[in-house]
Formats: C-alpha cells, sequence, structure tokens
C-alpha cells in the first residue's frame, strides 16, 4: 500500500542529490514519521498549518527497503520507516 510523509521541498531536493532522504526525526527518534491516506490532511494541519515549500512523499511500502513498523494507539497506528528512505 501507499503511505504518505510530508517533507520540506528542499529537503527532498537534498535527498534527490545524495540518493536517499533522511529527516531529522530518524535522528532523534530512530525513523521517518509517515501516515496513511487517511491520516494526512490530520497531521497536516496539526504540525504543518501555514508552513510553506512543503511537498507530500508518496511511498509505497512494496518498494521500501528499510522496515515499516505501525505504531501508537491500536485505535490509530501509524507508519514509521526505520532508516534512510530509498528514492526509487
Amino acid at each position: 500500500s501507499i503511505i504518505f510523509h510530508i517533507a520540506k521541498i528542499t529537503d527532498y531536493e537534498n535527498a534527490r542529490m545524495t540518493g536517499s532522504y533522511k529527516h531529522i526525526s530518524l535522528h532523534k527518534e530512530g525513523f521517518i514519521h509517515c501516515s496513511r491516506h487517511f491520516q494526512v490532511c490530520e497531521v497536516a494541519d496539526l504540525l504543518f498549518k501555514g508552513q510553506p515549500d512543503l511537498i507530500l512523499l508518496a511511498i509505497d511500502e512494496a518498494k521500501c527497503r528499510q522496515k515499516i513498523k505501525y505504531e501508537g494507539p491500536s485505535w490509530n497506528t501509524f507508519p514509521h520507516i526505520y532508516g534512510e528512505l530509498n528514492l526509487d
């Protein structure tokens, strides 16, 4: 299935030059925060409201080379990518 990550355009452009995407949360928490399709708007409104220059990355779980875990309360788990995100 497809999961989503909200990123700054400059961070994504940097990732295109290096070949993989590394969000600051990977270093701080050990994973990259993502959302399922029905969670994206809530996350955007809560954490990114009014921020310019954002991009929504659509990630095919089957192509992600890193481990993805769904974590959080049982009624609202979020996908977390445990490692750098490959761009292919």
